[in-house]
């Protein structure tokens, strides 16, 4: 009998268990870490939706890894500008013409003749408000006016 249980625990000390996958976006990106925050960050601040997702994945890697929340933070901050300066840019280049054929002149208009009276501070605004913002909208804006 004794045997037998040498033998099995010499098997089982050779098998190793298999490593998780992530499966799923989510947990992908939170297997990667920061480098998932930035990615996330950077696509925030483009018209993909995100639905807040940085905000959720800097909670997770804050409550689960070493580092402090802000260093979580700043590379989120990062992240953020670096895509919503892809946003001016490509608003920029499509132009007024752009926009209204894709979002329709009405919608346009109105996002324009807001901009146009508050300037930097519809900007500054959207950023700040603390609930999920189109923030896109005001760096596109932004980029058309100049």
């Amino acid at each position: 009998m004794s045997t037998i249980v040498r033998l099995l625990e010499t098997f089982t000390a050779l098998v190793k268990p298999a490593p998780r996958t992530p499966r799923g976006l989510a947990s992908y990106l939170r297997h990667l870490g920061v480098v998932g925050l930035f990615f996330l960050a950077i696509a925030d601040s483009t018209p993909i939706p995100t639905f807040a997702g940085p905000d959720i994945l800097i909670t997770i890697l804050a409550a689960r890894q070493r580092e402090p929340w802000y260093y979580y933070a700043a590379v989120a901050t990062l992240g953020s500008v670096i895509g919503a300066y892809f946003t001016f840019r490509m608003a920029r280049k499509a132009g007024l013409e752009y926009l209204n054929r894709k979002f329709g002149e009405h919608r346009v208009a109105r996002l324009l003749v807001y901009f146009q009276r508050w300037g930097t501070g519809a900007l500054v605004f959207s950023s700040l408000v603390p609930f999920p913002f189109p923030t896109s909208a005001f760096f596109t804006a932004a980029g058309v006016l100049n």
